[in-house]
């Protein structure tokens, strides 16, 4: 290629469109044009790319060389968190806000009236699943972002995070601290003249989902370094931090720690804990709108088995009533309770499977049931497999073929699929 420079020049826009669209997206405004920081993230993609391929950087091509520091990420960040689209935020609001039942639309304006007269309130939503905890704070969210003012929404997991309109993680947006066992007096990195400190100074809301997840150092970090970006004693820094969660559920994760080691981690031991309001969701919308007996029974024995009401043995376990479901001992009757008939699979109507699914804890537990599952439907199956390589070629000696296809790394399909048409 005798011009690189050219080419680039000459079709960036195509090259970065599906950048462009991204940042649309997340902003639900398709009125963003592209800028530099989008270019470059384009950039730093063609790079790894090139670099994949041949270990050449950008520049010995006569290209120009990416910015590869957090400053585009940031710049990014602030784009979008500046540019949401008004008109559709408020479409949004007159359509949901009329759905909040009584208690959701109390904890709505609790915080909104913090947010408006800038009391600076720190609450916790104790929120168990099903009582639209994602519902109201999306409509805190878009209110707060309607009146164009900064509402940041982040989450202690990646998936947590996607499900809140701007969501990113706790970690990638304070940059906390990797090891919070070194320093109990650790900040963020973040510096106070970057887009993200910016954004922390001018913002009027953050909430932080999934916060029970969270290490107390790292909430006791955003603490401090929020005092410092916003020049300010009050906690948080004066700004009004909505965290949401459920205790019953996931705590922190403390490698090979005692359950004193988890406890003595959670958020509840937290320097800022005393300052924290209490706001609950009590309705389960989801069993509610069912007007299932049954479903509001097993609903209510979750919270007490997650409330500490339900019986221990003395090796630690809770005996399950016999009244909660069937109790199965193989995978054969499990399937068979599920998905009964299965054999005939083909005959079944589309909804039948829709309405039935098996969930299981772990990933070789999921591999055994869906052999057994294929293997009771009489259907011809098709094999596929994967085509496993090294990038770095002087590396293939000490990794033969047969060792890469026998990897099972979380998130990829196993190197030999078996499938069969309209199986579970």
């Amino acid at each position: 290629m005798s011009n690189p420079l050219e080419l680039w020049n000459a079709f960036r826009t195509h090259l970065c469109d599906d950048i462009l669209h991204r940042v649309r997206q997340e902003t639900n405004n398709s009125e963003i044009q592209f800028t530099e920081e989008i270019f470059n993230e384009g950039l730093i993609l063609l790079e790894d790319i090139v670099f994949t391929l041949g270990e050449k950087r950008l520049k010995e091509f006569g290209l120009p060389e990416p910015q590869r520091n957090n400053s585009n990420i940031d710049n990014l960040l602030y784009l979008r968190e500046t540019t949401y689209n008004i008109d559709e935020l408020q479409a949004y609001l007159q359509e949901n806000e009329v759905k909040l039942n009584t208690e959701q639309k109390i904890v709505y304006d609790e915080i909104m009236n913090s947010v408006e007269d800038n009391k600076g309130n720190i609450y916790f939503i104790d929120a168990p699943g099903g009582t639209g905890k994602t519902f109201v704070t999306s409509l805190i969210l878009a209110k707060i972002r309607s009146q164009k003012k900064i509402a940041i929404a982040v989450a202690s997991s990646g998936i947590a995070a996607t499900l809140l309109s701007g969501g990113r993680t706790a970690h990638s947006t304070f940059k906390l601290p990797l090891n919070v066992s070194l320093d109990q007096n650790s900040v963020c990195s973040l510096r106070k003249n970057s887009n993200t400190g910016k954004l922390l100074r001018q913002a009027s809301l953050i909430v932080w989902d999934e916060c029970t997840m969270s290490h107390k150092s790292h909430i006791d970090a955003v603490n401090r370094t929020l005092k410092d970006l916003r020049t300010s004693e009050k906690v948080m820094g004066g700004i009004t931090l909505v965290f949401t969660g459920d205790f019953r559920q996931t705590l922190p994760v403390v490698p090979k720690g005692t359950r004193a080691d988890i406890i003595k981690v959670c958020m509840k031991k937290s320097e800022i804990w005393q300052h924290v309001q209490k706001l609950r969701l009590n309705i389960n919308m989801r069993v509610h709108l069912r007007e299932d007996q049954n479903l509001e029974q097993f609903a209510q024995y979750l919270l007490k088995i997650g409330d500490g009401c339900i019986s221990i043995t003395q090796n630690g376990y809770i005996n399950i009533s016999d009244n909660v479901g069937t109790c199965v001992r193989t995978i054969d009757q499990i399937i068979d309770n599920v998905y009964p008939d299965i054999e005939n699979l083909p005959q079944k109507e589309t909804n039948w499977l829709c309405e039935r699914a098996i969930v299981t804890a772990k990933n070789k537990a999921a591999e055994e049931i869906n052999e057994a599952v294929s293997r009771k439907v009489t259907t011809e199956y098709e094999t596929y497999k994967s085509i496993d390589t090294m990038v770095n070629g002087d590396e293939a000696i000490h990794y033969p073929i047969e060792f890469l296809n026998s990897l099972k790394p979380l998130g990829l399909p196993l190197h030999e699929l078996r499938l069969k048409v309209g199986t579970p």
